[in-house]
């Protein structure tokens, strides 16, 4: 038989998660990402105005942010915030044409 999932939500994960929600949507509603889209929209309509750089950053981003530096304190967070941090570190620091998206992606789980 099958245990029950026990989720929990902690006040200081949640408050932490929600600073890093917002810098993802600060970053998605910048300038910078509004072009990077019109330029990929142009850029998949075979009408480029630039090459469009994408770094392969799987592997990297584990040595800039380990999880050593993670604050969230339940596993389901400290994957939200590691995933988020990775991300922040992309736009500020990597800087490539990656478009940050204003919403939140969740796998599925069946």
């Amino acid at each position: 038989m099958n245990q029950p999932c026990k989720w929990t939500a902690n006040a200081s994960d949640v408050r932490i998660l929600r600073d890093l929600f917002k810098r993802k949507r600060e970053i998605a509603e910048n300038p910078v990402t509004l072009a990077r889209k019109s330029l990929w929209a142009r850029h998949h309509s075979l009408d480029s105005r630039r090459p469009m750089i994408l770094a392969e950053t799987s592997g990297v981003l584990d040595e800039c942010a380990p999880l050593s530096s993670l604050r969230c304190q339940e596993d389901w967070a400290r994957g939200m915030e590691r995933g988020l941090r990775d991300l922040i570190f992309r736009y500020e620091h990597v800087r490539d044409d990656y478009v940050v998206e204003p919403w939140i992606n969740i796998a599925w789980d069946i």
